[in-house]
């Protein structure tokens, strides 16, 4: 068995498989992330790695972990936004055109995992390097352009973990970057029509359930949905000068 590169033997595997290990605070999860994520946990533990398995190991960690995290809507994503944002506007201070609350978290009445999704529009992303140590010191971990599921060129990443758990989910990119009006856009078109963000609330529910192969099987089950939503939320946000 071989996990992003790291070799696991039978003895190990089949070690975790007899454990039967559960992953705490009652996550949804699959059995082979189940499997992998108490392997590696205790290679992390007990093992001398080098650094880059180290690594490794723990992002692999804190993907399996939250990947199958589901919660019902809780009204103090919208707080835990708003003071996270106050933050981040300091770190950037006049670089910031706009700070937005993205997501299915900023969406009331469906399901989420609980992260705060947030997208930092800023002037000019070829300073985003220069905002990389204030990121740090707020607890986040650069991760680079294009490391979102779809690889989008001029996103920016940085997660927020504590104790293991991403809280937040950072999303730098320039003003005018296409990916901030369909992000917009697709939260504003499922606050605005309930029944088809309930439709979205459990597919993300039965996707979650059903999954076997990891973040990439979840998101491929969703992007067709996702794309329908995105192309009618344009059309509707087109339309919005008429309904006003």
């Amino acid at each position: 068995m071989d996990t992003r590169g790291i070799a696991l033997s039978n003895d190990e595997v089949e070690a975790a498989r007899t454990e039967s290990v559960t992953l705490s605070l009652g996550w949804v999860r699959s059995d082979a992330v189940t499997t992998r994520s108490a392997v590696l946990t205790g290679r992390r533990n007990h093992v001398r790695e080098s650094a880059a398995t180290a690594r490794m190991i723990d992002d692999f960690l804190l993907e399996a972990q939250m990947s199958w995290l589901m919660a019902p809507h809780d009204p103090e994503w919208a707080a835990q936004y708003e003071d996270e944002a106050s933050r981040l506007r300091e770190v950037f201070g006049r670089e910031l055109v706009a700070i937005h609350h993205v997501g299915s978290t900023a969406i009331p009445g469906i399901k989420a995992k609980p992260i705060i999704d947030i997208v930092i529009v800023i002037e000019d992303i070829r300073r985003i390097h220069a905002f990389h140590e204030a990121m740090i010191a707020l607890g986040y971990r650069p991760r680079g352009e294009g490391k979102d599921p779809f690889r989008t060129p001029g996103r920016f990443y940085f997660n927020k973990p504590h104790c293991n758990i991403h809280t937040h989910h950072a999303h730098v990119m320039q003003a005018g970057h296409l990916d901030i009006e369909a992000k917009l856009n697709f939260r504003d078109y499922l606050r605005a029509h309930p029944e088809e963000a309930r439709a979205y609330s459990d597919l993300k529910a039965r996707l979650t359930a059903e999954n076997t192969q990891g973040i990439g099987e979840y998101m491929e089950g969703k992007d067709a949905f996702v794309k329908g939503i995105i192309a009618r939320a344009k059309q509707w946000k087109a339309q919005e000068p008429q309904r006003s």
